[in-house]
């Protein structure tokens, strides 16, 4: 639902919830210029490479956070894109990006905020149609890649 890519210097709350991917990337400071805070130091350890970060679904970005993923080459699927070429076609593409030789493991990060209320009560986004069947219906996804994670979680 969110690409949560913002840095301190991007963010327009300056909240550390918008920043949780960008800790973890090696490194989008080297295109902002920026340094990690001291306090955050810790997480700079076994960093994730953009080439291996997809986004499905998102419904809210803010613009610096979009300029990162342009920057970083990063596949990006917005509800939009989703509506007019559909779930599986953009998973089919973002999987060809990230391991063209479906060799590696793949973790998915599943945000139930991108459901819809009427599937789900105590969160969503009404008017989306995200469910966790919806995303593995297609059995190649299962069948062919190394899925070794799928966590289902919420920000809120």
């Amino acid at each position: 639902a969110h690409t949560d890519i913002n840095t301190f210097e991007s963010s327009p709350s300056k909240s550390v919830h918008g920043m949780p991917v960008s800790f973890l990337l090696d490194d989008p400071r080297d295109i902002t210029g920026e340094k990690v805070p001291s306090e955050y130091q810790w997480c700079r350890k076994n960093l994730l490479h953009p080439s291996r970060l997809a986004y499905i679904g998102i419904r809210q970005a803010d613009s610096a956070e979009m300029e990162t993923v342009r920057k970083l080459n990063i596949s990006a699927f917005d509800m939009a894109t989703i509506d007019r070429i559909g779930i599986h076609e953009c998973i089919t593409t973002a999987l060809k990006k990230l391991d063209p030789s479906f060799s590696k493991p793949i973790h998915v990060s599943f945000d139930i905020d991108s459901m819809d209320p009427s599937l789900i009560s105590c969160t969503g986004t009404p008017g989306t149609y995200m469910t966790v069947p919806n995303i593995f219906s297609k059995r190649r996804l299962n069948d062919e890649r190394n899925i070794i994670h799928c966590g289902i979680d919420s920000q809120y």
